[in-house]
């Protein structure tokens, strides 16, 4: 019998639901921009708490408000609801 093989998306695997707990969501989206494996980000427990952040937005449907904090060169910002997002840091001069 031959098996199938798909070609998997270039992303396949590295995005989760929104669904997923928000430090999920952070790590995939922070790797996702600095081109690497989650697994090969600096140690990001040494920038934020990742389970008080799963804590503060847990079981609230109606949560408001938003975490922002850098991390390697980036701004990361995880709203209670929507999309976390990554962006280049502009320091000021």
């Amino acid at each position: 019998m031959k098996e199938s093989r798909r070609k998997p998306k270039p992303d396949a695997g590295r995005r989760l639901t929104a669904a997923s707990e928000p430090s999920l969501r952070v790590i995939e989206v922070v790797a996702d921009a600095m081109g690497v494996d989650p697994l090969e980000c600096p140690p990001i427990y040494e920038t934020i708490d990742l389970s008080a952040l799963d804590e503060l937005f847990r079981g609230r449907e109606d949560a408001a408000g938003r975490v922002t904090f850098e991390y390697e060169g980036f701004v990361v910002d995880v709203p209670a609801t929507g999309p976390v997002t990554v962006s280049r840091r502009v320091d000021e001069e």
